[in-house]
C-alpha cells in the first residue's frame, strides 16, 4: 500500500466508544497467490483499469499535504499502533461538555456509524483511493486494503524503536463496522469505490498524522529541519528500520520518497518542544529466506533477504560516504532547489557534512538499537506470525525471514564483517529450512544437532 496520507494539522485523541477491530478474512483462493499490493496493482494494470496506471503525484488541496495550519491547534504527541493481539489501551472517558459547546471530532475508535453525514474526500495522492471522513483538521483517515498484518507489524515494530507512526484499527470487510464505512464510502459513488470495495479484505481506520512531509513542506519549516537535530537523527534511525522491515517505499527505493515522512517544527508544538517526525506508510515484508547455488557453485541468499542484507550493509558505511545519506540530502535539495534559504544550508559543504553526522549517528544509534531489542524479545520477531494477523498477508510474514535478518544484524554488530555474516547466515538459513521439513514430533531433534 502506497498511499500517502499525510494530514495538514493533528487531531486529539478522544474516548474510545468503539470495540476492538475485527479480525480481516482471508484472501478468495483467485487472489491468494496475489495478496499484497503490489500483485493487486500489476493484475489492476494489466486489465486496463486507468486508476492502477502510475501517476506522478501532484500535489494539490485535497491531497493531505498541506502545510501546518500554524496557530490553529496544539498538535498531540502520539504512539504507533498497537498489535492485533495486544488489548489497545485507552484512556478512560472524559466528562462529557454540552452538545453545543462540544467540538465534534472523530476519533479511530468511534463507531463508524456514528459518521454518517459526515463529509467524505479522496486523497490527491496514490494509486488507490485513501479517504478522509470528516470536516477539515477533523478527520480520521481509511483505507479499503487488500492485507493488514504487515502493516500493523510494521507499527508494533516502529513502536519498539521509538518511531513515531499513526494509530491504527482494523475492521473487517463483511463486519459490521465494515459495512458502516462501505456504506459511507458507496456514497460517493464512483466506479473506483467499487473496485476497491470488491477486492479489499479489510479497512484500516487512522489517525490524521500532524505534520507536512519533507517534500512539501515549507521554507521555514524546511530550515528549521535543517537545524533540528533531534529530528535528523530520527531520519536515521528510521532508515534503519525500513532496511530491516523491507518497507520499499521511503528510502530503499531508487529514490527517495520524501512524502512518506511527516515534519512538524517545534515551534508549531508548543514553546521549548522538540521537533517531530511521523512515518506513514508504513509495511513489514518478511518472505520466507532461501539459499541458492550460483554458476559459479558458491553458495548465496534469496527470497528477499539477499537484498534487505544489502541495504543494511549500505546502511552501515560512514556517514560522509553513505549512499542513503546522499540520496536522501539529494531529494531533499530537488525537492526544495527553488527555495535559496533552503539550498543555501544543502550546498554549503560544512553544513552538509554536520547534516550527515547528525543523520550518521541516527543509523549508528538504531543498529545498537535493533541488536538490544532482539537480544531482549524474541517476543517481539515470533509475534510476526501472530494468528492475531490476517491470512491474506502472511506470506509477508515469515519467522525465519525475520530471524535471519536479525541474526544479521547481531552478527555485524558483535564485530562481523559482511562476509563472515553473510556465511553464517547462509548455514542457518538452511538449518531453519531442514528443520521446517522435519516432522514436528522431530524437531527437538534438530535443535540438539544445532
Amino acid at each position: 500500500m502506497h498511499a500517502r496520507d499525510n494530514a495538514d494539522n493533528a487531531t486529539k485523541s478522544q474516548p474510545p466508544r468503539g470495540r476492538a477491530p475485527d479480525r480481516a478474512p482471508a484472501l478468495p483462493p483467485a487472489l491468494a497467490g496475489a495478496a499484497g499490493n503490489a500483485a493487486v496493482v500489476q493484475m489492476l494494470r494489466q486489465a486496463g483499469h486507468p486508476w492502477a496506471t502510475p501517476e506522478q503525484h501532484r500535489h494539490g488541496a485535497g491531497c493531505g499535504h498541506g502545510q501546518d495550519r500554524q496557530g490553529e491547534r496544539p498538535a498531540v504527541q502520539r504512539t504507533a499502533a498497537a498489535p492485533a493481539e495486544l488489548a489497545v489501551q485507552r484512556a478512560p472517558a472524559a466528562s462529557a461538555a454540552p452538545a453545543d459547546l462540544a467540538v465534534q471530532r472523530l476519533a479511530i475508535e468511534d463507531a463508524p456509524s456514528s459518521w454518517q453525514g459526515q463529509p467524505v474526500r479522496r486523497s490527491g495522492e496514490g494509486v488507490f483511493g485513501v479517504y478522509f471522513v470528516g470536516g477539515p483538521g477533523e478527520e480520521v483517515v481509511v483505507k479499503p486494503v487488500w492485507s493488514t498484518g504487515d502493516i500493523e507489524y510494521a507499527h508494533r515494530f516502529l513502536e519498539h524503536m521509538g518511531i513515531q507512526a499513526p494509530r491504527i484499527v482494523r475492521h473487517a470487510i463483511g463486519s459490521a463496522e465494515g459495512d458502516e464505512i462501505s456504506a459511507l464510502l458507496r456514497n460517493q459513488t464512483t466506479e473506483e469505490i467499487e473496485q476497491q470495495l470488491t477486492m479489499a479484505q479489510a479497512f484500516l481506520v487512522m489517525e490524521m498524522a500532524p505534520g507536512a512531509s519533507l517534500q512539501t513542506m515549507g521554507t521555514d519549516a524546511a530550515v528549521a529541519f535543517l537545524h533540528d537535530e533531534a529530528s535528523l537523527r530520527q531520519i536515521g534511525r528510521t532508515m534503519v528500520a525500513d532496511a530491516f522491515l523491507g518497507n520499499g517505499d521511503r528510502i530503499t527505493t531508487s529514490k527517495a520518497n520524501l512524502g512518506n515522512f511527516l515534519y512538524q517544527a517545534a515551534a508549531v508544538i508548543a514553546p521549548g518542544a522538540a521537533g517531530q517526525i511521523t512515518a506513514i506508510d508504513n509495511e513489514a515484508r518478511f518472505p520466507a529466506p532461501k539459499v541458492a547455488i550460483g554458476s559459479s557453485g558458491n553458495k548465496r541468499l534469496e527470497g528477499g533477504l539477499d537484498a534487505k542484507v544489502g541495504h543494511l550493509q549500505g546502511l552501515r558505511a560512514p556517514a560522509r560516504a553513505n549512499p542513503y545519506i546522499d540520496k536522501f540530502l539529494e531529494r531533499l535539495r530537488i525537492s526544495h532547489r527553488e527555495r535559496p534559504e533552503v539550498t543555501a544550508i544543502l550546498d554549503d559543504p560544512a553544513q552538509k557534512d554536520r547534516l550527515k553526522d547528525l543523520l550518521g549517528a541516527g543509523i549508528t544509534a538504531a543498529f545498537a538499537d535493533l541488536a538490544s531489542v532482539f537480544n531482549g524479545n524474541g517476543l517481539l520477531l515470533r509475534a510476526i506470525a501472530s494468528g492475531a494477523y490476517d491470512e491474506a498477508s502472511a506470506q509477508h510474514r515469515s519467522v525465519n525471514g525475520a530471524k535471519a535478518a536479525a541474526k544479521y544484524v547481531m552478527d555485524t554488530q558483535s564485530g562481523m564483517t559482511h562476509d563472515q555474516a553473510v556465511q553464517k547466515l547462509i548455514t542457518y538459513v538452511e538449518q531453519r529450512i531442514a528443520k521446517d521439513r522435519l516432522p514436528s514430533g522431530l524437531k527437538w531433534a534438530a535443535k540438539l544437532v544445532a
